[in-house]
């Protein structure tokens, strides 16, 4: 199988929606010709249907060490980003796209999600308000993943002494939530009488 087919192929099987196909043929013809970028990008177009983006980003690692210039690599590295919930990542690809005068009306949705991800709207969008509750979601908040804490959720008692759970930092103590006075490992050890 030639270099073009292989491509070729994989293409037409993910305009047909066979995604999973179309994954094995760009596999195996990546496999005679690795360094095919054109074969990477159609591989990273099946793996972002099929929703296994940390494979889409890999994919796209290789094609862009290959052709720093590639824009379809670019592009799919940043949606790949975007649905993995990195809005900054996605953004900064997208931007220098942009920046550089490469942004077709694809790019530009996909800057203004990434944008409306991070709380940051395009100037005259109507989405700002919406991302604007979105950001102020993360000041007051943290992030999704993390929390900021409040004073009482720390453990804190009225001697402002804070409870660690022993040698355990909170949030990776172990403790009962009950168990807030428990006694030191050396009354632990400490024979009884």
């Amino acid at each position: 199988m030639s270099q073009s087919d292989f491509v070729t192929r994989g293409q037409a099987l993910v305009s047909a929606g066979q995604y999973q196909e179309a994954v094995k043929v760009c596999r195996l013809g990546l496999l005679g010709r690795p360094t095919t970028v054109e074969g990477r990008v159609v591989l990273g177009q099946a793996l972002l249907a099929l929703k296994r983006y940390d494979e889409v980003l890999a994919e796209m690692r290789v094609a862009l060490e290959l052709d720093h210039a590639s824009v379809a690599a670019q592009t799919l590295k940043s949606e790949a980003l975007l649905r993995k919930g990195d809005g900054h990542g996605a953004a900064e690809v997208l931007g220098k796209l942009r920046s550089q005068g490469l942004a077709d009306s694809h790019i530009a949705e996909l800057l203004a999600e990434a944008e409306r991800l991070v709380g940051r709207s395009p100037p005259g969008n109507a989405g700002h308000s919406a991302a604007k509750g979105a950001s102020a979601f993360h000041e007051d908040q943290g992030t999704k993943n993390y929390p900021t804490h409040q004073a009482e959720d720390l453990g804190i008692d009225e001697d402002d002494n804070e409870d660690t759970g022993g040698e355990y930092t909170r949030p990776t103590s172990l403790a009962a939530p009950g168990a807030r006075n428990r006694p030191s490992p050396a009354e632990v050890m400490a024979p009884s009488s």
